[in-house]
């Protein structure tokens, strides 16, 4: 499977424990060129613009080492969080426009190209940006043997072992869907981030 766009690779991902990678599913720009995702990331980063996908997703992954002292108060450095990270998306093409879903082609392409993304980057966890992507990731693997709840909600984990490795696929609602609960999704990944070391 050809790779259009290139994955925003944070420079310190490497040596990052765990290695997080974050899938989103398509990019609803029909002239959106290779390179989007880095411009877009690095104008998330310079202030630019604002994105309200991208923060919710910093809410739920980010960590304290990403965060500087700001006064009376600690405030995410962008820079920070990003360099330690991979960003890509499953959809390999650009859509025509904002809400078209991706076409059955579509999805089982983005199949075979989600095992090389995989096996070239070796995370330890994917943050899979919403239900339908999820619904479409590849059916090898197997279903988490713990579960992650709460009151509120349950998370769905899946696990791939195409790197030789364990890759721990987290579902989250999709950021931008309406009525978006952040706590909850932010709860459930630290809950999940609290197993790990028992696997």
């Amino acid at each position: 499977m050809h790779e259009f766009f290139k994955p925003w690779i944070g420079i310190n991902y490497e040596k990052t424990n765990p290695k997080v990678l974050v899938l989103g599913e398509s990019v609803p720009i029909e002239e959106a060129k290779s390179d989007w995702l880095i411009h877009h990331i690095n104008g998330i980063i310079d202030g630019e613009f604002n994105d309200g996908f991208q923060t919710r997703i910093q809410d739920i992954i980010s960590i304290p080492d990403d965060y500087i002292e700001n006064g009376n108060d600690y405030v995410l450095e962008k820079k920070i969080f990003y360099d330690r990270i991979v960003f890509q998306e499953y959809i390999q093409e650009p859509l025509s426009r904002t809400r078209q879903r991706p076409s059955r082609e579509q999805w089982d392409n983005g199949k075979e190209y989600f095992k090389q993304l995989i096996t070239k980057y070796k995370p330890d966890i994917v943050l899979c940006a919403g239900k339908e992507l999820y619904n479409n990731l590849p059916s090898d693997g197997n279903e988490y043997k713990k579960r992650i709840k709460t009151k509120s909600g349950e998370m769905n984990i899946w696990v791939y072992d195409y790197a030789k490795k364990n890759t721990y696929v987290c579902c989250i609602a999709h950021p931008s869907s309406f009525g978006f609960k952040k706590d909850l999704w932010i709860e459930l990944y630290a809950k999940f981030n609290s197993t790990l070391g028992d696997e």
